[in-house]
């Protein structure tokens, strides 16, 4: 029920005086040095409660007393997925509790459902460090609020509207009718059965459109029922509509990755940008949501018929927090840009807040680790996996994603390398800096094919291309022979290297990798054969010369795919518990000192190990797809970081995945070493069998007698 205006008001001026506090916690965010969103607080229930509890509760109170036995065994399923997929979603270290933003959020929807209390309880909202525009409501009532969608809002009230839209799907119970209806539709439909577990789950929890425009309206009706302006349901279309966009619009310079001795040159710039479309009625029959005319359309209607009157606001709370709730949004989105290899759009978006934040140390080393990534990808051939195609990008955002993507291996490696050398002026003191240097001569030599010979120029200074067009058969002709001209602009850049010596000796120290490779090539299939087998044999006699005696346990996982109804799911949560206590026994009866970092384990004032738990998980995600390329990762200073906080340089990642439908299993542990930023060991041992606790510690024992030796 509505409240009265007086009470209304008085309520809104409670959380006027409770908001006018500079910060919501003790910890401030020095952007200069920035470190990352960090929880605070108490950990929450959700982060530390059983789910697998919560998938029985859940599933008793939907029933209704009528359903049949292929009712109940749907819903089962639902219920269990649902919560396994959550529980994942909440452990993976990208989600964020207790901080100013996820505050902020709160606040925001305790406005918005400041009639109905017990709704407001229900309804909790963590924030999700992700650079992609989006927030999404669970089955459970959270609702996921992405950092790259905060950075793109221009008022409280658009935020406002997007969490009264979220609220209404988990009101509406949109989740579990679209389980069910899909359901429905797929039942004859034979290629759904070869999708695995999460792909099934992730289809069938999709939103219909019906259900995006009763989430609309419903939510139109919670939101006109707050004081927030009316503007916030058209901005939040309008950034919706943007949200393939950067969070600014920002013009490139061409002195973009210049020196004091050189600029690049026009032939590397567009001449002209592809303009910022804004269509709003796109054909939407191949997506989840309708398009943005048809929702803009609707909205207008009811807002038409409902005649909201009164002084609403664009903020609530005040307008100098929500833009520093904003900042810091955009610098954890820069942050994710970088750890997710999304360098394009990291260096765009650092183009843009160093002009606010010069001495940013932060914005200095997120350039590096963007330019570095490039690089690394550029030359191993695998650029594509990182870099936008500039012919998709609109506005000022495609300048920069054109020039990125002009240079060739030799141009950009070198290139890099030299504004990687000018930072290391700038900050000695940062190891990373020094381990990009090394890997990226390692890639001139290995990769590109460079020699310190060719770096010998008769001229000091690379002259201008001074031909006229008109010397030329066609405006290609004349690029074409402008691209020729500059083609060795990269040695230049190095000259200062290349003359007191210090290329030549950083090249040269990685022949061996050179001398590696060839020998590599010209080995024969007989000796490989013979080297595979003899260090099998120096692995079981001798272990693997790492001689660990202390040894981080990151959270033991135990992952049944295909438990589709809750004893299944009882026995995986069963078989993950015993593991957890299983590998610290077993290392302390091997001598080695094990420490455990499970969430399991956490009690709600354990932010500090939570906050340390989320960084490694994040860290290291980002270092084992590197080591899968033989590459070193760009936020090896967040692993050095790491080490020196937790005294622990070796971080263990063990479990077992079992796939119940197919009685198949394997175990798989990995070791990284945080000092190196690398992958040190790893095993995976397929069992073609349903696994058992006894064999997991079994093959645990073995790993753990290796690695002490």
């Amino acid at each position: 029920m509505k409240l009265s205006s007086i009470i209304y008001q008085i309520t809104i001026f409670i959380y006027v005086i409770s908001f006018s506090i500079p910060c919501y916690s003790q910890h401030v965010y020095d952007f200069n040095n920035y470190e990352g969103l960090r929880s605070e607080g108490p950990i929450p229930s959700d982060f530390l409660t059983s789910w697998s509890e919560k998938a029985k509760v859940k599933f008793d109170k939907s029933l209704k007393g009528n359903e049949d036995e292929g009712e109940k065994e749907k819903l089962e399923q639902f219920w269990v997925a649902s919560h396994y997929i959550l529980r994942d979603m909440l452990s993976n270290g990208t989600v964020s509790f207790g901080d100013p933003v996820t505050n902020y959020l709160n606040k925001i929807k305790d406005i918005i459902l400041a009639d109905d209390p017990k709704l407001a309880k229900e309804i909790r909202i963590y924030t999700m460090k992700s650079p992609i525009v989006n927030a999404f409501c669970t089955f459970d009532g959270i609702i996921f609020v992405n950092t790259g969608l905060i950075a793109r809002v221009k008022t409280e009230a658009e935020l406002a509207f997007v969490i009264s839209h979220e609220i209404c799907h988990f009101t509406e119970s949109h989740s579990l009718e679209n389980y069910y209806q899909r359901l429905r539709m797929l039942e004859d439909e034979d290629e759904f059965e070869d999708l695995s577990r999460i792909e099934k789950v992730n289809f069938l929890i999709k939103r219909s459109k019906n259900d995006e425009f009763e989430a609309d309206e419903q939510g139109l009706n919670l939101f006109l029922n707050s004081n927030y302006s009316l503007n916030g349901v058209d901005g939040t279309l309008d950034f919706l509509q943007g949200s393939y966009l950067p969070f600014v619009e920002n013009e490139i310079s061409r002195q973009f990755l210049s020196t004091p001795k050189f600029s690049l040159p026009d032939v590397f710039f567009l001449d002209s940008l592809k303009p910022i479309s804004f269509e709003e009625d796109y054909f939407d029959e191949t997506h989840s949501h309708p398009n943005i005319h048809k929702r803009r359309t609707a909205l207008d209607e009811l807002m038409k018929i409902k005649s909201p009157k009164g002084d609403r606001k664009r903020f609530i709370q005040s307008e100098n927090l929500f833009n520093e709730i904003k900042i810091l949004s955009r610098f954890e989105s820069v942050r994710q840009e970088v750890k997710n290899g999304f360098y394009g759009d990291a260096i765009y978006h650092i183009e843009y807040l160093k002009k606010e934040y010069p001495k940013s140390k932060f914005l200095d080393m997120s350039m590096a680790k963007s330019l570095y990534g490039l690089a690394c990808y550029k030359a191993i051939n695998k650029y594509k996996a990182v870099a936008r195609s500039f012919n998709k990008q609109e506005g000022e955002s495609q300048q920069l994603h054109y020039v990125l993507r002009q240079f060739n291996r030799k141009q950009l490696v070198s290139l890099v390398l030299y504004h990687i050398l000018e930072m290391q002026k700038k900050y000695p003191e940062e190891k990373a800096l020094q381990v990009y240097i090394d890997q990226l001569t390692m890639h001139m030599l290995v990769h590109c094919g460079l020699k310190v010979e060719d770096f010998e120029l008769e001229n000091s200074k690379l002259k201008d291309f001074d031909k006229p067009s008109t010397d030329f058969k066609s405006d290609r002709a004349f690029l074409r022979a402008k691209q020729r001209h500059y083609k060795d602009f990269y040695k230049y850049l190095l000259q200062d290297q290349y003359r007191s010596n210090w290329l030549k000796e950083n090249l040269e120290k990685h022949q061996y990798v050179v001398d590696s490779i060839a020998s590599e090539q010209t080995m024969a299939a007989k000796q490989k054969k013979r080297r595979a087998k003899a260090k099998r044999k120096v692995l079981k006699n001798k272990g693997t010369g790492l001689n660990i005696s202390k040894l981080l346990i990151l959270d033991p996982r135990y992952i049944a795919i295909g438990n589709e109804d809750m004893d299944d799911y009882d026995k995986a949560v069963e078989l993950e518990a015993g593991l957890k206590k299983k590998v610290l026994a077993i290392s302390a009866q091997e001598g080695v000192n094990a420490l455990p970092l499970y969430t399991a384990q956490m009690g709600a004032e354990d932010v500090k190990k939570y906050n340390d738990f989320a960084e490694l998980k994040v860290v290291m995600a980002e270092a084992r797809t590197f080591y899968r390329l033989h590459l070193k990762p760009p936020s090896l200073d967040n692993l050095i970081d790491l080490q020196k906080d937790l005294s622990i340089r070796y971080v263990c990642m063990v479990g077992g995945v079992i796939l119940i439908e197919e009685h198949e299993s394997w175990y798989f542990i990995s070791i990284y070493d945080l000092q190196q930023g690398k992958m040190v060991y790893q095993r995976k041992e397929d069992l073609n069998r349903k696994i058992s606790l006894e064999e997991l510690e079994e093959e645990f024992r073995l790993d753990i007698q290796r690695l002490k030796n």
